[in-house]
């Protein structure tokens, strides 16, 4: 497939989609990432409500004397200050020679590693902290964090965030192209059966829509009752096929959509999985499922 999540690829179907679930969804759930209004309120700046002081009354025979008396202290204090900062000079250490350590990659809001144990043998473990969930890969995804996937200028908006890319570079001559991608998706408090059949539907729409057309009808899809973490949680689910636009270069016979949802504290937590099918670099559709199973509240 070729990539949903670069800017301007050619031929590409739709462009990525920056800022949460499909605008054709509830309003409520259509920005999630979007940008939160700052208002600065300011301090009113004054004199602090006091009268302003009286002025010195005048003592002129005390002047001269005070003046002089000033002078002299004056005098003092500069020699003093004057030995003390010699004495300090050499007491004080040189300056460091190395810089300071650059700030770590937490400090600028990019998780330092998004690793973590896996359940299933010989797979890797990874997890979200914004989503409060983790899951499993095999080998062939690309697992940097921090990266938003998705379509933004077609009827169907959707998109995916902490996505990870499976077999980037599929087609050489394609530039961003991949065999699969996962994250997950942001329905905020929305009901898992609904989030699951919403997320997979939209991806699928999005997906399987030629750029400056009409998208294709693609009916609910069926949700059922998914085992995830252990078998402990009843996750919904639900599966799309789909066949991608003919302009669409590294193009596979068909794409296999799936999706969970289950509820994880106070909201949902929606994952999705795209991934080609019918090529001979596809992962196949039981690892894809294996993968949704893996899904897992963090500890």
């Amino acid at each position: 497939m070729s990539n949903p999540g670069g800017q301007g690829w050619p031929n590409q179907p739709q462009q990525p989609y920056e800022q949460g679930f499909p605008q054709a969804y509830d309003q409520q759930y259509q920005q999630p990432f979007g940008q939160t209004q700052q208002y600065q309120l300011e301090s009113p700046q004054g004199f602090g409500g006091y009268p302003p002081p009286e002025p010195p009354k005048k003592k002129t025979g005390l002047w001269i004397a005070a003046v002089a008396l000033v002078i002299v202290i004056a005098v003092g204090i500069t020699l003093l200050f004057v030995l003390t900062s010699k004495d300090e000079q050499q007491a004080a250490p040189p300056p460091p020679t190395s810089a300071p350590a650059p700030s770590s990659p937490s400090a600028s809001g990019v998780p330092e590693d998004n690793k973590t144990e896996s359940t299933t043998p010989g797979w890797q473990g990874l997890k979200s902290i914004k989503d409060g969930a983790a899951y499993d890969i095999p080998s062939g995804f690309d697992t940097k964090p921090g990266r938003t996937a998705g379509y933004d200028d077609g009827p169907t908006k959707v998109v995916m965030h902490e996505s990870m890319v499976y077999k980037a570079g599929a087609c050489p001559e394609s530039r961003g192209s991949n065999r699969g991608r996962l994250g997950f998706v942001t329905v905020d408090q929305m009901a898992p059966e609904e989030a699951a059949m919403k997320a997979a539907k939209a991806w699928a729409i999005a997906g399987s829509t030629e750029k400056d057309t009409q998208p294709p009808q693609i009916a609910d899809p069926p949700v059922s009752q998914l085992p995830i973490a252990g078998g402990t949680i009843q996750a919904s689910s639900a599966t799309v096929t789909f066949t991608s636009p003919e302009s669409e270069e590294c193009r596979a016979p068909n794409v296999l959509v799936v999706s969970a949802a289950f509820k994880n504290g106070d909201k949902t937590t929606c994952f999705l999985i795209t991934v080609d099918q019918g090529t001979p670099d596809s992962l196949p559709a039981e690892d894809a499922k294996k993968i949704v199973a893996s899904l897992r509240p963090l500890k």
